[in-house]
């Protein structure tokens, strides 16, 4: 392809990772309850009140839930609870506290309606990520389990979770061996992504957006490009009707956070791509 003073330049790579926030709330949610099935040793808070028991473990991110028994009050943390049981009444004496995210900052009318996941990262950049589904067993008891997974993202790249999806991304670069140096086009773009392991996405935010910015503005620094001329390629590809995208990546939502300008797109014809350019500011045009 004929770069024709659109330099496409970069391009975006995503690695999906475990399924597991934008605009959530953490949260403790007390219930009825004990643990039911347990893969490590609890820790016994001693000197403490219930409420200071639950606010620790809300203050500390490796904490998945806290027992109140007659015993006093556990803590469990990441990967060492599996299950905990929320019996009928009227069997119910032990109290729990788990930890999830909510959409909104004020308590649910059925906390055991919705999954939920709890997210957090380490001094090492490994991501934590705790699910919480819940079902009912023969006797009427809600059973809420544990699913935990990690994350570490590859050098270069930078988590992101889109919805209660982790997600690594990063800008990959041509070289200079193709035909047009650091230049080619949107199949090439897709393929490269794939052979990093990851998928051709684009900006599912304004915080997305900002990090492509200043990630692909280092291009110069690879290219002899200035930075006006700096293009990547972004998921989206007319494939078969003008103006109409085909996404490889359904994690992002479409174009809904693409800065398009006022006149772009507009090609006419199938078979563009969308890339994303910045100056004098960030807006997405197609290119055929």
């Amino acid at each position: 392809m004929s770069c024709g003073g659109k330099v496409l330049l970069v391009i975006l790579s995503m690695y999906t990772s475990i399924s597991s926030c934008d605009n959530l709330y953490k949260s403790m949610t007390l219930v009825w309850g004990y643990p039911q099935i347990i893969n490590g040793k609890a820790e016994k808070i001693v000197s403490s009140s219930w409420d200071e028991c639950v606010l620790k473990c809300y203050q500390e991110d490796s904490c998945t839930l806290v027992h109140k028994s007659s015993s006093g009050c556990d803590l469990y943390r990441f990967k060492t609870v599996v299950s905990a049981r929320n019996p009928s009444h009227p069997y119910r004496e032990d109290l729990i506290a788990f930890k999830t995210l909510l959409p909104t900052n004020t308590c649910p009318i059925n906390p055991f309606i919705n999954s939920s996941i709890y997210t957090y990262q380490d001094a090492s950049l490994i991501t934590y990520n705790t699910t919480i589904t819940y079902s009912v067993d023969s006797n009427n008891d809600t059973i809420i389990n544990f699913n935990y997974t990690t994350l570490k993202c590859p050098t270069g790249s930078k988590l992101f979770i889109r919805g209660i999806i982790p997600v690594c991304l990063s800008v990959q670069y041509f070289t200079n061996e193709s035909t047009y140096k650091y230049c080619a086009n949107l199949t090439r773009a897709s393929a490269l992504c794939k052979k990093s392991g990851g998928t051709l996405t684009g900006p599912a935010n304004g915080a997305e957006l900002q990090y492509f910015t200043n990630v692909s503005l280092t291009a110069t620094k690879i290219a002899p490009y200035p930075d006006t001329s700096i293009r990547i390629w972004i998921d989206g590809d007319s494939v078969y009707v003008a103006r109409q995208w085909i996404m490889e990546d359904p994690t992002h939502n479409g174009d809904a956070a693409y800065p398009y300008g006022s006149d772009a797109p507009n090609s006419i014809w199938p078979g563009s791509g969308l890339y994303l350019y910045f100056f004098p500011t960030s807006l997405v045009d197609d290119y055929l």
